[in-house]
């Protein structure tokens, strides 16, 4: 890779999955960053399309690792990293910069992120603002955070303009992965993201142990990136093992099993009481809008986390792994959850 702008302490990983349609700019803003990685590790799971040959042909990128196709993102991360530690040691970098092929990072993006960590050694994460892939005026994400039904939640409306009210960091429960920048301490120390979940609300998830263990996730907006966010408008197809292809299904049960791994005893009890009724009522609901699938959808997500089997074992270990290294309580971080109001205004607004 030629040198064209200041190296830092980072390992870029960059995963690919039939990413041909926005690889190409992908791999164009990783050429004009001001400040880039010092290593870049791509791992292409399996891709059909073109992805394989545009890594191969492009200087960006130091090493391409092919995985197969029903390889999760999370596996796929840590792919990268353990790679990178073979290769180079205590060299991979202090910072792990997780990329999508469908971000596209603004020039100073990284560099902005990395002075951010700089002037709060406390953070543990950071995440840049996300702009719309198509229409960079529109906001698509600045932090995230779950409720406790399991939603994930942006905050942000559905034609939200980046009009300058996103000008501070702001303390989060998680970012979304595309274009998060992790220090690796804590990445070793809490496991990285939970390969259980193989796709869909990771980030949520290693964001929240964050927090739980006494790091800082911060969400810095001065950083941008664009997203096309291909998964969930259904650019492209859901088809990680184990996982339901229905992506509303898994979208409802990893973020079934992200709160209820990790939110408080009382919280976890009430929550095997009230979700299924919850869920049941959602779908009928959506039965009643003629909205079957969706239903459908809603009721495979309740079954895969509380049915019998491997879904309430699994959560129970989750739960168990996820107190070792906990130092702040389950209530010091309900600031960072969305609460019942927004729940309410979010449902009025979207809908079901």
């Amino acid at each position: 890779m030629a040198v064209t702008s200041p190296v830092a302490p980072v390992l870029g990983v960059l995963v690919c999955h039939d990413g041909e349609t926005w690889l190409p700019e992908t791999l164009a803003a990783l050429g004009r960053l001001t400040r880039r990685p010092r290593w870049v590790i791509a791992v292409d799971t399996g891709s059909t399309d073109g992805t394989g040959s545009l890594l191969a042909a492009s200087n960006q990128v130091d090493v391409v690792l092919r995985m197969p196709r029903d390889t999760g993102f999370a596996e796929a991360v840590h792919t990268a990293v353990d790679d990178a530690d073979r290769r180079w040691g205590a060299n991979a970098g202090e910072w792990l910069w997780v990329l999508h092929d469908d971000a596209a990072p603004a020039p100073d993006c990284l560099g902005v992120l990395l002075s951010v960590a700089d002037a709060s050694p406390s953070a543990a994460v950071l995440g840049p603002l996300c702009l719309d892939w198509e229409d960079p005026r529109l906001v698509v994400e600045a932090g995230v955070s779950i409720d406790a039904s399991g939603s994930r939640q942006t905050g942000i409306g559905a034609d939200e303009l980046d009009l300058g009210q996103f000008a501070t960091n702001s303390e989060v429960l998680a970012v979304g992965s595309a274009g998060s920048l992790v220090r690796r301490r804590e990445w070793d120390a809490l496991g990285g993201y939970d390969t259980a979940l193989g796709l869909l609300r990771e980030d949520v998830d290693y964001g929240w142990r964050v927090n739980r263990a006494g790091g800082l996730v911060l969400c810095a907006p001065t950083a941008r990136l664009r997203h096309a966010r291909a998964l969930q408008v259904r650019a492209r197809e859901l088809d990680t093992a184990g996982v339901d292809p229905r992506y509303r299904a898994t979208d409802r049960a990893h973020g079934l099993r992200t709160f209820l791994a990790n939110c408080s005893t009382p919280a976890f009890v009430l929550g095997l009481l009230r979700l299924p009724v919850l869920a049941g009522l959602r779908a009928l609901g959506l039965l009643l809008v003629r909205r079957a699938r969706a239903a459908g959808a809603e009721l495979a997500g309740l079954t895969r986390v509380l049915g019998s089997g491997p879904g309430i074992a699994d959560l129970a270990d989750a739960r168990r792994r996820r107190r070792t290294g906990a130092t702040a309580l389950p209530r010091e971080l309900r600031g960072l959850l969305t609460s019942r109001t927004t729940r309410l205004r979010n449902a009025v607004r979207v809908g079901l």
